[in-house]
């Protein structure tokens, strides 16, 4: 019922969820009972989108948000910081399964959710990806891809921010395919030749134009076109 609420009414407020103080009552024992975490929600998540994910191939598309709570602080304990190092909050990086051929949305396939408690250490650069905040996209990718067992295909998709090695070495596999929006000029093979030059190189497949929508410091151009190569 709180997920039908929550689809319905675009809120998560727990006075706009329930209709009576019995339901506000019962949501809250919900949220507060201690075998309801957020992994046991993630995974119960995840499992429904399996169902509709079997047979299809299914784009596993990442992103990170923040959620940031500094309005109502003075009510909320436990949290760290976040982007501007002031404000407390937490961070959010879902993976959205996607069916590959019509469109359509299948549900989370997994998500990583974390405090940010302290200042990026001097040696953040050579610790491992495990100890970074970065290895998100391959902790969070992994769960999906094994949660949605009975996908053929699947393919992760995410921005510039997962232009990490690592994502290249460790996802890929028989059945899992990586696209990601490059942002450094890449080595290939052992020719000596760059992933910009190879691309430049490339003969187009075609191209789309789409509105970008305007945001503060940056306006709105008339048409933003996407290249794709064969």
């Amino acid at each position: 019922m709180v997920l039908e609420r929550m689809f319905a009414r675009v809120s998560t407020g727990m006075r706009r969820l329930a209709d009576t103080r019995a339901e506000k009552v019962a949501f809250t024992r919900l949220f507060r009972n201690r075998h309801v975490s957020t992994q046991e929600i993630i995974r119960t998540a995840a499992a429904r989108t399996a169902e509709l994910a079997a047979g299809r191939h299914v784009l596993i598309i990442e992103d990170s948000s923040e959620i940031n709570y500094e309005a109502k602080a003075s009510r909320k304990r436990g949290l760290g910081r976040v982007g501007n190092g002031t404000d407390i909050g937490l961070f959010v990086h879902p993976a959205l399964a996607v069916d590959a051929v019509d469109g359509s949305v299948l549900g989370l396939a997994g998500a990583t959710i974390w405090r940010r408690e302290a200042e990026k250490a001097d040696d953040y650069q050579a610790l491992p990806i495990e100890a970074k905040e970065s290895h998100k996209w391959i902790g969070t990718a992994k769960a999906a891809c094994q949660a949605l067992t009975d996908a053929p295909q699947m393919t992760v998709i995410g921005d510039r921010e997962a232009d990490i090695y690592e994502v290249f070495a460790r996802l890929p596999d028989e059945r899992t395919h990586v696209l990601i929006r490059a942002v450094r000029d890449r080595a290939l093979g052992t020719r000596g030749e760059r992933l910009f030059g190879a691309i430049a190189k490339t003969p187009e497949a075609g191209r789309i134009a789409f509105e970008l929508q305007a945001r503060p410091g940056r306006p709105a151009p008339s048409n933003w076109p996407f290249a794709s190569p064969r």
